[in-house]
Parts: structure tokens; C-alpha cells; sequence
């Protein structure tokens, strides 16, 4: 299994999902090679890795038989006639590689309370609340 960011993921759907609004997804050997290509561009751009060792990862992760392009143009073509979209495409990818998608402690949102009321470090302000040593 190989943890990616969340943020990551997101990416590659909305370049997937432009690639497939401009070209359509109908040619399994094309979308499998831009997936690939989108995929090495976002772990460098989120400094995941290399983009060619990123590839060489998410292969070792899932034990594949044969580089990541031409198992994902196998999967894409057992699909069947219907095209996917760039959410499918990615979930092809999350099981073959076993990926997890995580956000770092730092990222994450927000905590509210009940009714959308924040915790109790929040005075309402927009300021955190000091302790009072008594």
C-alpha cells in the first residue's frame, strides 16, 4: 500500500476530467498514457516523489505485471464500451496500486462543534481563547 496526498487525488481528477471533456475517453491506450503522465506531473508538483519513481512506486505497491499504463489500458478496455470518467479512472488506479489517500495533520479542516458552532478554544471572535491560571 502507498499513502498520496488528498490534494493530489483532486488534481488528477479535474486533469483527468478536462482530458476526457476535450478528447473523449473512448481510446483506452490514450487516456492510460495521460493518466500516467498527469500522475507523474502532480507527485512532482506535490513532492511526492520523482515523477518516474512514483510510477515505479505505485507499480511495486500493487505487484503489477507489466507497467502501470498497460494494466490501466487492460482495465480501462474490460469496462466495456462505456466511458469513464476521471473519478473511474482514478479508482482503477487506487486498486491496482493500493493507494490510500491521506491529508496531512496540518491540512486538515476545521473542527465544529454541534449546530456548527466551533469548539470551545474559539471565543467567537476569530480568536483563540487564553487559559486562565488560577
Amino acid at each position: 500500500m502507498i499513502e498520496l496526498p488528498q490534494k493530489m487525488r483532486e488534481g488528477l481528477i479535474e486533469q483527468i476530467e478536462s482530458y476526457i471533456e476535450s478528447n473523449g475517453g473512448g481510446d483506452p491506450e490514450a487516456l492510460a498514457e495521460y493518466a500516467v503522465t498527469v500522475i507523474q506531473s502532480a507527485a512532482e508538483e506535490h513532492q511526492v516523489a520523482d515523477g518516474t519513481d512514483i510510477i515505479s512506486q505505485l507499480e511495486a505497491s500493487g505487484e503489477l505485471e507489466g507497467g502501470l499504463d498497460e494494466v490501466l489500458q487492460e482495465a480501462v478496455e474490460n469496462a466495456g464500451d462505456v466511458e469513464l470518467t476521471a473519478e473511474e479512472v482514478i479508482s482503477l488506479v487506487e486498486k491496482l496500486c493500493e493507494i490510500e489517500w491521506v491529508t496531512p495533520d496540518e491540512e486538515e479542516p476545521e473542527k465544529e462543534g454541534p449546530a456548527g458552532f466551533f469548539d470551545d478554544t474559539d471565543n467567537g471572535f476569530g480568536e483563540e481563547e487564553e487559559e486562565e491560571d488560577y
